[in-house]
């Protein structure tokens, strides 16, 4: 581990404030992610560059950029002796900062320099659990698109029933979290995604916050756990849906054990949903495994989930089978 710090001291406010910025195997965009945490035009902030052992040159480009740099921010550099992977790097990072609330940053966006001021006066009006914001989207040319990512569920409502079984919850690079939040809840079990688990924590516990302004420039199909998985025919369709079920299947055990955590009662209609979903992960998971022994139990005990997911994994195939001969 390499650690270097450039003391600064943090203006007093009602919580102190960490911004992180999680780094992997991305030295060509994270030039412009470390300027853009240096730039946040705010009190002094402790800023924790961490990188989770990359392959290439990303640490290198990192101290490169933050070498000349003298402004009021306290930095902190950190390079894992091995690669954590990402939940191993999110209870890490808690490790290293000392903020009561983190502002998480990835290596191939662009914090705008006014979102932190904007998140800590978000949490020192309402004092929420969690904040996210919009952001505008650029692909990994650099140019501007737009993509749905508005349709998640914590930009439309907060409701713990409507969180429970959601597959998107928010921008993840938009995100910020109090420290009691992660520590009440525990760290995050290998292979889930971060905004997954922190934004149905928080909507467990009813303190939400969005930002209805754009605070980050987002690089989509980049990221240290890119979503945007090309098929190029049904192997690689099988494939990339293993590992979107593998993540969605660690998020779902968190979640069962995060309501557990929380004492949600027996009757809360939250356990239906996580129970559903459950079910309909299994059955999806034992279909692109082939294993039609275990599909065939479960749908015995679930035969609506099963048909739902024989008709939605087909009509999947059909759309590729098109797509392909075109």
């Amino acid at each position: 581990m390499n650690l270097l710090c450039l003391e600064h001291k943090i203006s007093q406010t009602e919580f102190t404030y960490s911004f992180v910025l999680l780094t992997y195997n991305q030295a060509e965009t994270v030039r412009e992610a470390v300027l853009g945490a240096l730039a946040q035009n705010c009190m002094p902030l402790e800023i924790l560059i961490s990188d989770d052992c990359s392959a290439d040159a990303t640490f290198d480009v990192i101290q490169e950029t933050v070498a000349s740099y003298a402004g009021p921010h306290r930095v902190i550099l950190n390079r894992n002796d091995r690669n954590l992977g990402l939940a191993g790097h999110i209870d890490r990072i808690h490790d290293l900062s000392h903020g009561d609330v983190i502002i998480v940053a990835a290596g191939d966006d662009i914090s705008l320099p006014q979102r932190s001021a904007r998140i800590i006066e978000t949490f020192e009006a309402k004092q929420p659990l969690l904040v996210c914001s919009l952001a505008n989207e650029i692909d990994l040319s650099g140019q501007r698109i737009s993509t749905k990512y508005r349709t998640a569920t914590l930009y439309n409502s907060i409701d713990p029933s409507d969180v429970a079984g959601s597959r998107a919850l928010y921008l993840g690079a938009t995100g910020a979290w109090r420290r009691t939040l992660y520590q009440k809840y525990g760290a995050i079990i290998p292979g889930a995604y971060e905004d997954l688990v922190m934004g149905f924590r928080a909507a467990l516990e009813g303190k939400i916050a969005v930002i209805d302004e754009a605070l980050v420039i987002y690089r989509v199909g980049g990221g240290m756990v890119s979503s945007s998985m090309v098929s190029v025919d049904f192997s690689g369709l099988c494939s990339a849906q293993i590992r979107k079920l593998s993540t969605w299947k660690a998020v779902l055990r968190q979640r069962v054990k995060d309501a557990q955590t929380f004492g949600l009662t027996p009757s809360s209609p939250i356990w239906a949903i996580l129970r559903t979903a459950e079910s309909r992960a299994n059955l999806d998971w034992a279909y692109y495994q082939n294993d039609f022994g275990i599909f065939l139990k479960l749908a015995f005990r679930n035969p609506i989930l099963a048909i739902r997911t024989l008709w939605t994994e087909r009509r999947r195939k059909r759309k590729l089978s098109k797509k392909l001969r075109k």
